[in-house]
């Protein structure tokens, strides 16, 4: 790797290597309020965005509430969708009532206002589709149409990826291998338990964020190293471990081959909360990542 090569790049390109996170839904419970609760994951949001994480799991745990995880998965979806499209595709939700103060995604899938000076790539809610034509959203002033590509298969409702010429002119839609080059966002899941959100995953490295894990960064640049499928990053509670969680589910963390991350060797404050470690641990995997892999 040269010395001189370039690491900013933009539209960021997908790393074609799956990074997704396990978060329990009790990182609310704590936060008193909804101004609270949704402040919080808007950070959440911005930390994945800004290390490309394709997935994040929102799992159940014993200290959760009911909501929270709803509310979750509710808030970190909206601030995903592109400003133009949210009116389209959600509706007026209590959940939904203090999303003004989240911050800006500034994702890919993001688009600016000067972006229409330039030839670019832009998220397209589907509208109408014909034998002949696709009408589409790209938030360019309303409903566009144009010609429907040979072997095009979209429904309505479905988010395509158009190309804009300078001017805001669409010209065709993005071929999806094309659009997968680029890294756009993530996605959303949600599970009943710790346990059924891992055993969701097919990934060949599972990083384990915990206090008592050690912070060998050359022994996990090797596992990183080794890596062809997928990385997933488990994050405990407020108050527990994984490993806790996993013995109040019936299991043990020690049944899956992990490795145990202390992100923050000798910490300067008596706990880390579950947001502030999911930041430090991703910064510290995204750099591995880059140095090992280039991506």
């Amino acid at each position: 790797m040269s010395s001189h090569e370039e690491v900013f790049i933009w539209p960021p390109p997908s790393r074609g290597l799956r990074i997704k996170v396990h978060v329990p839904a009790s990182i609310l419970s704590v936060e008193h309020g909804i101004v609270k609760k949704t402040f919080v994951l808007g950070l959440i949001a911005r930390a994945l965005a800004i290390f490309r994480v394709d997935r994040i799991s929102i799992y159940k745990d014993p200290d959760s509430r009911g909501r929270d995880i709803i509310l979750a998965k509710k808030v970190l979806e909206y601030i995903a969708i592109p400003p133009y499209l949210r009116k389209r595709i959600f509706k007026i939700d209590r959940d939904l009532k203090a999303v003004g103060i989240l911050p800006p995604l500034a994702t890919a899938s993001h688009p600016l206002e000067e972006d229409v000076l330039r030839e670019h790539a832009r998220p397209a809610l589907v509208l109408n589709v014909s034998a002949l034509s696709i009408c589409v959203d790209p938030g360019l002033g309303g409903e566009i149409c144009i010609n429907r590509a040979k072997g095009l298969h979209v429904k309505k409702g479905d988010m395509v990826y158009v190309r804009t010429l300078a001017g805001g002119i669409i010209s065709s839609v993005v071929d999806p291998i094309e659009a997968k080059k680029i890294y756009w966002g993530y996605s959303v899941e949600t599970y009943r338990s710790m346990r059924e959100s891992i055993l969701s995953s097919d990934g060949d490295l599972y990083i384990v964020s915990t206090k008592k894990g050690s912070h060998n960064i050359e022994k996990l640049s090797e596992r990183v190293g080794t890596v062809r499928r997928g990385i997933d990053v488990i994050f405990g509670s407020p108050d527990k471990d994984p490993d806790e969680i996993a013995m109040e589910e019936g299991w043990d963390l020690e049944a899956i081959d992990h490795y145990k991350l202390n992100s923050a060797p000798l910490q300067g404050v008596r706990s880390i909360r579950t947001y502030e470690a999911i930041y430090i641990t991703l910064a510290i995997l995204n750099s591995i990542i880059y140095r090992v892999k280039h991506i």
